[in-house]
């Protein structure tokens, strides 16, 4: 399962909520919005959202990837393996 996240850096929380559907997305992904206290430095935002996004679905980080958007606010990542 593949979905678009939009992430909110340097957040007061870490929290993961479902957006619908927000302007300029691309329509083809369920769209998540992740809020992370991690600043993008050296890839801590990244794995600070991977770890929200394995707590709001109760499955281990190992069964999420980034696939789009390692640099971006906006990012697609892929929920793989499992059942």
């Amino acid at each position: 399962m593949r979905f678009e996240v939009r992430v909110k850096t340097g957040a007061r929380r870490t929290a993961v909520s479902e957006a619908g559907t927000l302007p300029g997305s691309k329509g083809t992904y369920p769209v998540l919005l992740a809020e992370v206290r991690a600043r993008p430095i050296e890839g801590q935002a990244n794995r600070a959202v991977l770890q929200a996004l394995a707590e709001h679905f109760g499955v281990p980080v190992s069964r999420l990837r980034v696939i789009a958007g390692l640099s971006s606010h906006r990012k697609i990542v892929e929920l793989y393996g499992g059942s």
